[in-house]
């Protein structure tokens, strides 16, 4: 498996366990800090090669789970901020999947 897959189901499967409430197992921090991460890896990752909405929504999804500078919600928002986050993880990750080993068409500068 990609290493890219791996961090997408990983940043996806954070925001599950955080929304079932596993915070005995896996605390709600730790579950921002990974989503964080791996949202930084994917928009490296994606950059050039899906679609700039894809790769923007990625970015968002990072910007909102950012444990530096939190950004507070009620927490029945955060409830539909987290599955919503999950759709746009997994469909992200289906599109990247889905590519053809093709390098990169744009360069981070």
């Amino acid at each position: 498996m990609k290493p890219v897959a791996i961090s997408f189901l990983v940043a996806a499967w954070c925001i599950v366990l955080a929304e079932v409430k596993f915070h005995h197992i896996w605390p709600y921090q730790a579950s921002k800090i990974a989503i964080f991460i791996a949202c930084i890896y994917l928009c490296i990752c994606a950059h050039g090669r899906i679609s700039d909405f894809s790769s923007g929504a990625i970015g968002v999804v990072g910007i909102t789970f950012n444990p530096i500078i939190p950004i507070h919600f009620v927490e029945d928002a955060w409830r539909y901020i987290d599955w919503l986050a999950f759709l746009i993880l997994m469909i992200s990750g289906i599109e990247f999947l889905k590519l053809k080993k093709t390098p990169p068409t744009g360069r981070l500068t």
